[in-house]
């Protein structure tokens, strides 16, 4: 749904411990004249920062080595001094 939306798409692959952030490109397909849709998922080189609209998303039960990468990226996202406190007791009650 976010790719059709046109938002950011970010995978954490947990095997490489490598971020992966979605490619979309639009084309027409020369056959058919219709407009086709194609996303490739590459490397990112940088680490991703949530926005306003972000869903995340992923398996119920994961590794440290995950939970620990998922910690980190809502904390580069949310934690300011105005609000560290009540992002602490959220990411305490998801156990990350």
């Amino acid at each position: 749904m976010a790719l059709d939306l046109g938002k950011n798409v970010f995978v954490y692959d947990y095997i490489t411990h490598t971020w992966f952030h979605a490619d979309t490109s639009y084309d027409v397909d020369p056959v058919s004249n219709l407009l086709k849709l194609e996303t490739r998922f590459r490397p990112w080189g940088k680490l991703p920062v949530l926005d306003q609209s972000s869903a995340v998303i992923g398996p119920r039960i994961v590794g440290e080595k995950t939970k620990e990468e998922v910690k980190n990226l809502f904390h580069r996202t949310f934690c300011s001094p105005e609000n560290i406190e009540q992002v602490r007791a959220e990411l305490e009650e998801l156990h990350l």
